[in-house]
This record gives C-alpha cells, sequence and structure tokens, in this order.
C-alpha cells in the first residue's frame, strides 16, 4: 500500500501555493528526504523546500538546520549571483483543520538570508522562526538575534511574483 510521505505533504504545501500561479516552469534539482529538504528552480528562481513539526500547544519556534553541505550549496548560488529562496514550513505534529491554521510558510528572499545567516563559514548554520500570535513571522540567526529580528509577513508566498 502506498501512502502520503511526510517529505510529500510539506513540501506539498509549498509547490501548490506557487504552482497556482501560471506559467510556471519547475524542476526538481536534489533532494534528501531523511533531511526533509529539497532544492527546486522554479522560472530560474532557486528555492530551498525545509519542513520542521511542533508538538502540538508547544512554543511556536522551529528550528531549521543547514548541514554544511546544504549552506555550501546554497552560498555557491549566493555567490553566483542567482535568485535563491528558502522557503521554511513550520507545521504541527497534527495535521487536523485546527492544526493547520497554524502552520506556516516562512519564505525568505536572497537578500533575507544573507542578513539573516552566513553560509559562507563552511559550517552549519541554523534559522529559528517565531510565529507572534495574529502578526508577523519573526526570524533569527546568527546575524539576527533576538532583540533584532528579521520580520516575514505570513502571506509572502501567496504574494510572491515569480519572474517569467
Amino acid at each position: 500500500m502506498s501512502y502520503i510521505q511526510e517529505f510529500e505533504f510539506y513540501h506539498g504545501i509549498v509547490l501548490t501555493k506557487l504552482l497556482r500561479k501560471k506559467g510556471l516552469r519547475l524542476s526538481l534539482i536534489e533532494f534528501d528526504q531523511n533531511a526533509g529538504t529539497a532544492l527546486y528552480n522554479i522560472n530560474d528562481e532557486f528555492v530551498q523546500i525545509k519542513y520542521r513539526r511542533l508538538d502540538k500547544g508547544s512554543d511556536k519556534v522551529w528550528q531549521f538546520t543547514f548541514s554544511e553541505a546544504e549552506g555550501s550549496r546554497l552560498n555557491a548560488l549566493i555567490s553566483a549571483g542567482m535568485g535563491v529562496n528558502l522557503a521554511l514550513v513550520c507545521g504541527l505534529e497534527s495535521t487536523d483543520p485546527e492544526s493547520r491554521k497554524n502552520t506556516h510558510i516562512c519564505l525568505l528572499h536572497k537578500p533575507d538570508i544573507i542578513q539573516t545567516v552566513d553560509f559562507s563559514r563552511r559550517k552549519g548554520e541554523s534559522i529559528r522562526v517565531r510565529a507572534k500570535e495574529g502578526g508577523s513571522l519573526r526570524v533569527f540567526g546568527k546575524l539576527r538575534e533576538k532583540d533584532n529580528p528579521l520580520i516575514v509577513p505570513r502571506n509572502r508566498i501567496s504574494s510572491w511574483e515569480l519572474p517569467k
């Protein structure tokens, strides 16, 4: 019997949001199902999708860890002047309708990434996303500590205009 893999479920959330827009070309570049990450090329923009789940009732802070290899690949794309984006899916353990209301996609564009983490350091990096009740998402990393979060609108992925 075939069933939906967790990886497919969370990546499908992002891809569905993006593919509703007309005229998109999508290709999967590479993926690591065990790490819950994949790199896609969408209309010449690179989008890396990662997901994390939290237990229901826990503080709404998701931590996304990037391996040295992931950081190196992202740094190479950024250094080459490519369009690089991170779609961080912040989910809960349950996928019931109430939990889905608290599932978010934190979309970071290249300038956001550069202001938050330094992938050129050749070490693993991490990004933390906090969901404030009724407000925008707060993003933290080595270059953005708790008193200086990057503010990301929750609806950014829906309003993102990809190049044609």
